[in-house]
């Protein structure tokens, strides 16, 4: 690049730089490639897109703590969700979820007695062809906690 600040006759020029014609090119390929990589990004991510929700319900008569599911293919953990706490008879969802639909989750909670309670479950195994809906967690009074599934319903 060159830094032009005359022009003939002494005129000043607008253009600060000038770039050769290969500078250009460069520029071209580099933009293509960039969005390039941003379009394949973007179609992978909406290839991974889920038509499914985690929600969990506490029906117990007291406040459920440290609650986190997390998420595993195979044996590879794949990520976590965490709601927290979640106050008796309430619950908490999360409507989008951008993890594959699991093989299995580990379910983690604390009650009052403060001691951390963990239960496995298989999911992918459990679940409907095409299932598009929610996977609820019920965590009820004996400190158990069960898998149910809700179809979506309308559009």
């Amino acid at each position: 690049m060159t830094r032009d600040s005359f022009g003939k006759n002494g005129s000043i020029n607008l253009v600060l730089f000038t770039i050769n014609k290969v500078e250009v090119m460069r520029l071209s390929a580099l933009k293509r490639n960039f969005t390039f990589l941003i379009l394949l990004f973007l179609n992978f991510n909406c290839a991974l897109s889920t038509n499914y929700a985690v929600g969990v319900k506490n029906n117990t008569k007291e406040d459920t703590e440290g609650v986190k599911i997390d998420f595993y293919r195979g044996s590879n953990w794949e990520g976590r969700i965490m709601p927290g706490i979640i106050m008796p008879d309430s619950y908490k969802k999360q409507i989008h979820v951008d993890l594959p639909i699991p093989d299995m989750v580990t379910f983690h909670w604390r009650n009052n007695d403060d001691v951390q309670h963990t239960k496995d479950f298989q999911i992918k195994s459990i679940l409907p062809s095409g299932f598009n809906g929610t996977i609820w967690f019920e965590i009820s009074d004996s400190d158990n906690v069960n898998v149910i599934l809700k179809e979506k319903t309308g559009p």
